[in-house]
């Protein structure tokens, strides 16, 4: 389908070999969600429309982790036997740009606080003597988001969905103690912004990883000529 036509969205299990992991046999496409778009520039660059994205994305999510929100209990068939287990979202991976459309940050590099993982300022991102960084949390952002702090903290007012499936599935299910247990389970200490990682082959794949290789060859080159080029190659 390609990416003009939807996100395919990726699974694997998170308790097998890497080595593994990584053939094209471990991994599932679930869904493909949808790209909306747009008849003419101007309604595409519209805030109504963007909202409209993000709102979309969001219940996209919803659908996805239905299965494991309204049926905690899943099982596999071993050798004939059934076994229970209580699935967890272990990690995300992605890039930046699908990082902060699923943790609802500004995507723009203009953004005053443009990490989907901390609060580090824009001003602050080349400072690698930083060492006081605060990290976003489901809490937080809420507060921010009640505060009509949206701007200052770069997160969009619509509630991300990872931070609604806790409480909202406990108060439909608050006579079944064995249910409630299995979700607090799931989802115990769960934070959007903490389980998003970098996905390195979609870095390599961009050329970003290679220039970063080919810079520190010269860095090593113009300070110890050729004698440690070999063992940065090996």
């Amino acid at each position: 389908m390609g990416k003009s036509s939807g996100h395919p969205i990726f699974l694997s299990l998170g308790n097998i070999p890497n080595s593994q992991r990584n053939k094209p046999e471990s991994k599932a496409v679930i869904r493909y969600f949808p790209i909306l778009k747009t008849m003419d520039s101007k309604t595409k660059s519209s805030e109504s429309f963007r909202k409209l994205q993000r709102e979309v994305f969001q219940k996209c999510l919803k659908v996805l982790l239905k299965p494991i929100v309204e049926e905690p209990e899943l099982h596999f068939v071993v050798r004939d036997n059934i076994v229970i287990f209580i699935p967890r979202i272990s990690m995300i991976l992605a890039d930046l740009q699908e990082a902060n459309k699923i943790s609802n940050v500004y995507n723009s590099s203009n953004s005053q606080r443009p990490c989907y993982s901390c609060l580090i300022s824009k001003d602050d991102l080349n400072n690698i003597e930083e060492s006081n960084i605060l990290f976003r949390t489901s809490n937080n952002m809420k507060q921010a988001i009640e505060n009509d702090e949206n701007d200052y903290y770069s997160i969009h007012s619509e509630t991300n969905i990872f931070w609604k499936i806790r409480y909202k599935i406990i108060l439909l299910n608050k006579n079944l103690l064995r249910i409630i247990i299995l979700i607090i389970l799931i989802f115990r200490n769960f934070n959007i912004f903490k389980s998003i990682v970098p996905d390195r082959m979609h870095i390599l794949d961009l050329g970003l990883f290679k220039y970063m290789l080919d810079y520190t060859k010269e860095l090593l080159y113009e300070q110890y000529e050729s004698q440690v080029l070999q063992s940065f190659e090996n």
